[in-house]
């Protein structure tokens, strides 16, 4: 009898422990790295986290796999039992004004200090080689206009936080070296269409600046309303040639993509057609970026909210620029929405940094 109550015993021990091993080893400890995330889960935030382990959707470790991408540069794995509580997360399109002492404007449309904080300069080698503007649309990510960085050795590729005078510290800045550029899978460069392209950071851009933030983006269905009053930022050469060095903005009127496309047939002639992807705004004697301008950020502000969302990306110009009322070209971001999500998706980057 005391050997069957014994062997009983041993069964029901290793009975345990085959369950707590199986359990263990499907859903790893915040000290493993066996799986990867799903889309959206970010570690690695400040904020209370809340366990999501779903040993039956993680998935083993995948190498992306994307034709588009210039470099073939990937994140490391991230875990897949911490998710961050939504209110943790910073709000995207808020101004971030900040007082600087003895700071005085040397333009007359310069910005304010803070003004847009997801403005961001690109640059190579950290020299004055100004490559473009693009925006901060996650402490990570970059988008701006794919024209300014297919073909761009990364190696020396950085964008710039925090600038507002390329020359001068006027608020804390930080150069972040770029790891990765992806480029949308229709853009072409003959034309323009579909200018858009993320470029990846290899660190947090916002650690330790509070003066940096994120801008919102459309929806995919999101329509600008003709005549709505927004404004760009960048840096680039004004109608004079000159260079501009401080964050400049210019506010200007949209343009519904008919009045566009008719404004350009008076450069081009009556068979111009305007890709879908492209509309106007702009076109003030004297007020546009009119070089360099390239992967600028077009900011609207949400109805109802002290919030801004970026319904467009300079994309080109004309010789007319700021002189004969020519406008900008612009690229819609809401038609590139679906196409950043994916890139996103499969970045394991969550939409909740640029989500309104």
């Amino acid at each position: 009898m005391p050997q069957i109550q014994t062997f009983k015993l041993w069964s029901v021990l290793l009975l345990l422990f085959s369950i707590i091993f199986h359990r263990l080893r499907l859903c790893p400890q915040k000290t493993q790295n066996t799986f990867l995330a799903r889309p959206g889960i970010e570690p690695g935030t400040s904020g209370a986290v809340v366990l999501k382990c779903d040993p039956l959707t993680a998935v083993p470790p995948r190498q992306l796999n994307n034709t588009y991408h210039i470099a073939p540069h990937h994140p490391p794995p991230r875990q897949c039992e911490f998710s961050h509580h939504a209110q943790n997360k910073r709000e995207c399109g808020v101004q971030k004004r900040q007082t600087v002492p003895d700071f005085v404007k040397t333009r007359v449309n310069e910005a304010d200090p803070g003004e847009f904080p997801w403005a961001v300069s690109l640059m190579i080698n950290l020299k004055f080689s100004y490559t473009g503007t693009g925006s901060l649309i996650h402490d990570r990510v970059v988008l701006t206009a794919a024209h300014l960085l297919e073909n761009k050795d990364l190696e020396n590729l950085y964008a710039i936080v925090g600038e507002h005078d390329v020359f001068k510290k006027i608020l804390p800045k930080k150069a972040m070296k770029v790891t990765e550029v992806v480029v949308h899978n229709k853009f072409v460069s003959s034309n323009g269409n579909y200018n858009f392209a993320l470029a990846f950071l290899r660190s947090s851009a916002t650690t330790n600046l509070p003066h940096v933030g994120t801008v919102c983006l459309p929806p995919a269905d999101f329509v600008a309303s003709a005549g709505a009053s927004c404004a760009f930022s960048g840096w680039g050469t004004d109608s004079a040639q000159k260079q501009i060095v401080q964050l400049t903005k210019t506010e200007v009127p949209m343009m519904t993509h008919s009045a566009c496309e008719q404004k350009l047939k008076q450069l081009f002639g009556p068979r111009f057609k305007l890709y879908a992807s492209f509309t106007c705004a702009g076109g003030e004697v004297g007020r546009d970026i009119c070089t360099g301008g390239g992967g600028s950020p077009l900011v609207c502000p949400i109805e109802g909210q002290d919030r801004y969302v970026q319904t467009w990306i300079v994309s080109w110009g004309t010789d007319g620029c700021g002189v004969d009322g020519t406008p900008l070209v612009f690229a819609d971001v809401a038609a590139a929405r679906p196409w950043i999500d994916q890139q996103m998706a499969e970045h394991l980057y969550s939409t909740a940094s640029y989500t309104y």
